[in-house]
């Protein structure tokens, strides 16, 4: 089977100035995190505050920096630092610059941990949403290396070539994942809430989300804020089991999320002294703080 790849990326803003970024090269090339958790630091050191994490598949924008043993990214609204060894970039090609449409549209997935897509056929271009692997695309054609698909407002956006795999027309219009999700969720029913837990020991929310998509090969976000960023949005009206669902418990933002299971009901860990248990979303407290969904597969 023919081979298709998009890219994900941790977008780089604006232009970066050399005191920033300690003699970076003029332009980023995009990798893949190979560690099961990367840690991220202030500064090019092992001995450098770490002040956060990535995990394994993650995408990012790698800038060379003087300190050879280590790339300069984007990480939230700062710059900081990766060790090299533990980053696989993705390969330069020689591609067209010309916009080309296919003939017949084309299917892919994603096969990896993150993707970006853009709103341009480039690197440099805003990202405009975060999908998770698994996710599958209709694709119209190419740009520059990157792929041409469309949102669900029908946006052309793009794609970078080279981490989807072409799937036939029958697995992409077949559900793929989704009922997995659920029968993986049910596993745990009685497991208590735990705050900061992510294991069949004690669930918080999102760590119970994060740890039942994870059991089938994909890496959300860990908060259920962080989460309201994976996959895509979808309707109430339209959910299907396996969609993520989304609550405003705190009064404002997203401080909630279970999965949905069909028939109006979502499984999830409530909160301390509870246990993960199926409750409706159509009524009462959920039904009243309901904000969204996103579907991941």
């Amino acid at each position: 089977m023919r081979f298709l790849h998009k890219i994900i990326s941790v977008a780089v803003v604006g232009v970066i100035a050399s005191s920033v970024l300690l003699g970076a090269v003029a332009f980023a090339r995009d990798g893949v995190v190979t560690a099961s958790v990367l840690n991220v630091r202030q500064n090019p050191s092992y001995d450098a505050d770490i002040i956060g994490q990535l995990n394994k598949d993650t995408m990012v924008n790698a800038y060379d920096c003087e300190e050879s043993a280590w790339y300069v990214i984007n990480y939230g609204d700062r710059y900081a630092y990766v060790a090299k060894e533990y980053i696989k970039l993705s390969t330069v090609k020689d591609t067209s610059k010309e916009k080309i449409y296919f003939d017949g549209v084309i299917y892919g997935k994603t096969n990896v941990g993150t993707l970006n897509v853009r709103n341009g056929a480039s690197f440099d271009s805003a990202i405009v949403d975060t999908v998770c692997k698994g996710t599958k695309y209709v694709i119209y054609g190419e740009e520059n290396g990157f792929f041409i698909v469309k949102d669900s407002d029908d946006v052309e956006r793009y794609v970078y070539n080279e981490y989807v795999d072409a799937i036939s027309q029958e697995e992409y219009n077949t559900p793929s994942g989704a009922p997995q999700v659920v029968e993986e969720a049910m596993k745990y029913i009685g497991t208590p809430y735990v705050y900061g837990g992510s294991s069949p020991r004690g669930f918080d929310c999102s760590g119970f989300t994060s740890y039942v998509y994870r059991q089938l090969g994909v890496t959300l976000n860990r908060t259920a804020a962080g989460q309201a960023s994976n996959g895509i949005s979808v309707k109430k009206s339209e959910l299907l089991p396996g969609d993520l669902v989304l609550f405003n418990t705190y009064g404002s933002g997203i401080g909630h999320v279970g999965i949905y299971v069909g028939d109006g009901n979502m499984v999830h860990a409530p909160y301390s002294g509870q246990r993960v248990r199926v409750e409706t979303i159509n009524s009462g407290y959920y039904a009243s703080t309901y904000v969204g969904a996103r579907r991941i597969f």
